[in-house]
């Protein structure tokens, strides 16, 4: 096969050129008919490998970031932050039920948050907690309290 002919096709085909056209334009230069159908095979066959290779490794990333999603176990998720009172009202953290410097003991998400957020705001060190879930409130109340600390 001619290696002008066949730079050519591949490239008019990259640009969207209609295979037909192509060969009509190409047989109307001069140029022989199995040339030309042997060209456009090529670069034709070339194109759709290239499809199908980006195809499998679309399947591949989407498939490895939805087994990283399912694999994480329920106390890895981050659980989300308290949302604000739906009818507008100020949320008060609750009073604290005993001197105990961690909140591990809280159930209710809304008074763990509250009670990490007073720690955080006193400069607890989250990292000392043993629990990863216990951790993981910490460290959201404090990302809540520095973010917050400053806004008006």
């Amino acid at each position: 096969m001619n290696r002008q002919l066949r730079d050519y096709v591949r490239r008019e085909l990259r640009n969207n050129v209609n295979p037909g056209a192509l060969k009509y334009s190409l047989l109307n230069a001069g140029w022989p008919e199995d040339e030309v159908d042997e060209a456009i095979r090529a670069a034709s066959q070339g194109n759709a490998k290239g499809i199908a290779v980006l195809g499998v490794l679309l399947v591949a990333i989407i498939g490895g970031v939805a087994l990283l999603l399912v694999s994480l176990s329920p106390s890895e998720r981050p659980e989300p932050v308290p949302p604000p009172d739906p009818n507008g009202n100020e949320l008060t953290p609750p009073e604290p039920s005993d001197e105990n410097d961690t909140c591990d003991e809280i159930r209710d998400a809304t008074e763990k948050h509250w009670c990490y957020l007073e720690l955080a705001s006193e400069g607890f060190d989250c990292r000392t907690l043993e629990s990863r879930e216990e951790r993981s409130f910490c460290f959201r109340a404090l990302e809540y309290y520095l973010l917050n600390r400053n806004a008006v």
